[in-house]
C-alpha cells in the first residue's frame, strides 16, 4: 500500500527531479492514499507557479481541472480529532512543518487501520522520509530514484 505526500503527488503535473518516479508508481494501478491537506497544497503548488509566471492562466486551469478529475479517484484521509492529536505527538518527535505532521500523522492513521507488511511513505523530503522511518513506515523519496 502506498501513500503519496503532496510533495510527490504533485510532480505528475510537472517535469521536474522525481517527476517520473511518481509517474512510474502510479502506473502501477494501486490505489492512492493521501490527506484531505494535499487537495489544498497541490491548488497551492498551481497557484505559485502561476505567480511566477512559470504557468500560463490557461496552462493552471488546465491542470488544476485535470487534478480535480484525479482527485476523484484518491483515497482520502479525513482531518479528525484523532489525526490532529498524532499530528501534535509527531511534531514534539520531529523537527517537522504542521502540514507535513498531517501528512505523516495521515500515513499512520492509515497503517493502523489497515495492517499491511509494509506501508509505503512516497514524499520529495528528505527530513519527512527520514520521520516516516522512525515512524514504521518505508519512505520513498521520489527525489532520490532513477
Amino acid at each position: 500500500m502506498r501513500y503519496f505526500d503532496t510533495s510527490a503527488l504533485v510532480k505528475q503535473y510537472f517535469v521536474e527531479p522525481g517527476s517520473m518516479a511518481v509517474r512510474e508508481l502510479l502506473k502501477s494501478g494501486e490505489r492512492v492514499f493521501t490527506a484531505v491537506l494535499t487537495y489544498a497544497e497541490t491548488h497551492a503548488a498551481f497557484a505559485r507557479r502561476k505567480r511566477e509566471g512559470i504557468l500560463s492562466p490557461t496552462a493552471t486551469r488546465r491542470l488544476a481541472l485535470r487534478f480535480d478529475k484525479d482527485w476523484e479517484s484518491y483515497e482520502v484521509v479525513l482531518l479528525n480529532r484523532e489525526l490532529l492529536s498524532l499530528a501534535r505527538q509527531i511534531l514534539y518527535r520531529h523537527t517537522l512543518r504542521s502540514a507535513d505532521a498531517i501528512q505523516l500523522a495521515s500515513a499512520l492513521l492509515l497503517a493502523r487501520r489497515a495492517p499491511q507488511p509494509q506501508w509505503v511513505f512516497v514524499c520529495a523530503d528528505q527530513r519527512l522520509c527520514a520521520a516516516a522511518s522512525v515512524e514504521g513506515l518505508q519512505p520513498v523519496d521520489v527525489t532520490l530514484t532513477h
